[in-house]
């Protein structure tokens, strides 16, 4: 946004390494499934021997950029984590129109096995972790968020999820955690068929 960072990741320091949750899939800006995880921080002395790994299920991951020149650029990206317990894949297409000054992003949720799976229904959500000097606000049809940064200039979060809500949050700077707030689309997604999420990060008009 400008120069307003808006949405920024959790991070974590190994100082602290009590805040194990801020490496978890919730903690980040990204999909989680029935608030599973999907890779479990290595605590202890054994932790700091393997170099404060995570440990669980391997996954594949893959990503696709493509650039175009003077409109905007397309990043692809998936991962297969949530097959083994729920037989999704989860893909993210994310396109940063250049003339439109946008943000669009769609979450797809696939089944990437054939085999039934019980129950046939997970709740959902996607979060996006703001920077703590970014205020929010719902709008009036309960469904927008407007964000603003200390600049002053304000982004709207439009999407077509089921619900919406504005959480408390934290963030990690200089070995500390800090209050922040957390948007959270949720919803409910059948395991035998594709759930689609679409999302937007346009300018206020002013």
């Amino acid at each position: 946004g400008g120069r307003d960072k808006l949405i920024v990741s959790p991070g974590w320091s190994p100082r602290q390494g009590e805040h194990q949750a801020f490496r978890l899939v919730a903690a980040g800006n990204t999909v989680s499934i029935a608030d599973a995880t999907l890779l479990t921080p290595v605590t202890g002395r054994f932790g700091e021997l393997l170099d404060f790994a995570m440990e669980g299920h391997h996954y594949k991951v893959r990503s696709r950029r493509v650039e175009a020149e003077d409109t905007g650029s397309l990043l692809e990206l998936e991962h297969d984590g949530w097959k083994a317990r729920f037989g999704l894949r989860h893909e993210r297409r994310l396109y940063v129109d250049a003339q439109r000054d946008e943000l669009r992003g769609e979450d797809r949720l696939t089944p990437a096995s054939t085999k039934q799976t019980v129950p046939m229904a997970s709740p959902f959500a996607i979060r996006f972790l703001l920077h703590p000097e970014v205020q929010a606000s719902l709008a009036r049809d309960k469904k927008s968020v407007l964000l603003r940064g200390p600049g002053g200039r304000g982004w709207w979060l439009r999407h077509d999820a089921k619900d919406v809500v504005i959480e408390s949050g934290q963030v990690f700077e200089r070995d500390l955690p800090r209050k922040t707030s957390l948007i959270v689309l949720r919803g409910v997604g059948r395991l035998d068929a594709p759930t689609r999420v679409r999302w937007k990060l346009s300018p206020a008009e002013s």
